[in-house]
């Protein structure tokens, strides 16, 4: 069979284009799901975290206070573990069980209060009763932030590091009772032992909440032919699939 000229340059174009297309094919492999896995173990997200704004109350003791014997004892408050603890209100509450008088009240009791925190330290006296608070700053209010982590749990566990230790503060507490029975009435000077006087906090702290990174999407995308093949963004790759399909010949 005797080609002409022109119908052999075809032929043979023809068996060229089918060797590149071939090739193409052959050299060609399709991404894994190995190879388009985010590795989450390694890959840090931002974490974005906000802060509330909590209170709390503690009965922490109610000592009897006696005459002539000032009681003396030191405590520690403690939020939530992670959370900053930023204001503590000691209050001490205490009334005279033991006065006498019809028109006026006599014999009261003075009562005495110094209180520690931080080093500061402040002291009140009242006399008969009293409801004594002391207001203390703590740590400051904290800020939204982010931080980095490749999970939820991870960045918990770094806010948490982060802000160790500043849930808690102590601070001392001392009490001094002088009776008012005055030395004539003998009875009720030996009665008069002193009071029980109530310790209390009230305190301010917040906690972190933590929200979730947005997605962004993948790296991949689909085709908008009809034979639903999925190319990752390797132009090289996407050229001999184009070209295996026949999109690439003439």
């Amino acid at each position: 069979m005797n080609l002409k000229k022109n119908d052999k340059i075809i032929l043979i174009v023809g068996v060229v284009i089918l060797v590149v297309a071939g090739a193409g094919i052959a050299l060609y492999s399709a991404p894994s799901s190995d190879d388009t896995t985010i590795d989450t173990d390694h890959t840090d997200m931002e974490y974005k975290y906000t802060w509330t704004q909590r209170t709390g109350s503690k009965t922490i003791e109610s000592p009897m206070v006696d005459k002539g014997s000032p009681f003396e004892s030191s405590y520690s408050i403690e939020s939530t573990s992670g959370s900053v603890l930023t204001q503590v209100m000691i209050k001490i509450d205490w009334e005279d069980d033991n006065t006498f008088g019809l028109l006026r009240t006599r014999g009261a009791d003075t009562l005495t209060v110094e209180v520690s925190l931080d080093g500061k330290s402040r002291d009140e006296t009242s006399e008969l009763e009293g409801n004594h608070s002391f207001s203390y700053n703590v740590n400051s209010m904290p800020k939204d932030g982010a931080v980095d982590a490749p999970s939820s749990s991870e960045a918990t566990s770094k806010l948490k590091e982060e802000f160790m230790n500043k849930n808690m503060a102590d601070f001392d507490v001392m009490l001094n009772i002088e009776t008012g029975e005055p030395w004539w009435r003998l009875w009720q000077n030996f009665k008069d032992k002193g009071n029980t006087v109530d310790i209390s906090v009230e305190y301010t702290y917040y906690t972190h909440e933590l929200l979730e990174p947005e997605d962004d999407g993948d790296d991949t995308k689909t085709t908008g032919d009809d034979d639903g093949v999925i190319v990752s963004n390797h132009q090289l790759g996407e050229f001999y699939v184009n070209l295996g399909y026949g999109r690439g010949m003439i």
